[in-house]
């Protein structure tokens, strides 16, 4: 059962993999940011992030649990690996609250000479994580039967 949730995980992993690479150089190559990239790439951030998680602390993973200390570390790698992988497209944002909240406090506060606050593009950061989580803990819940 170990050797085929492995390779079921590899295969699913290089697919998730070469749908986010597809997107990333597809939105190098066009002007702009479109909202399906930005949302989907944020839909992938958030999904690994979530996944990676759920198997750092899953008992089914891992029977005893993680070391003390040791989770806490590697989720924030999974997190700056992340970041580096997919930030520089559409902003480190995979939380919802990392663009709402200054999207909010830029739009009420009376900054001399500030720019438009880009409303339509809100919906971007909340959703795409949104989706990408849900995803994720129905693959986790699935797995782990």
């Amino acid at each position: 059962m170990g050797k085929l949730a492995f390779i079921l995980g590899v295969s699913f992993g290089s697919l998730l993999l070469g749908y986010g690479v597809r997107i990333l150089l597809r939105s190098f190559a066009e002007s702009g940011r479109t909202e399906i990239v930005s949302k989907n790439i944020k839909l992938i951030a958030t999904f690994v992030l979530v996944l990676a998680v759920g198997a750092l602390n899953s008992r089914f993973a891992v029977p005893n649990g993680a070391a003390p200390g040791l989770s806490p570390y590697l989720v924030s790698c999974v997190v700056w690996g992340i970041g580096l992988g997919l930030g520089g497209t559409t902003g480190y944002a995979i939380n919802p609250a990392r663009d709402f909240g200054p999207r909010l406090a830029h739009s009420i506060l009376p900054i001399h000479g500030k720019g438009k606050t880009d409303w339509s593009y809100a919906p971007i950061p909340i959703l795409g994580p949104a989706i990408g989580a849900l995803l994720a803990a129905y693959l986790i819940k699935f797995i782990s039967g």
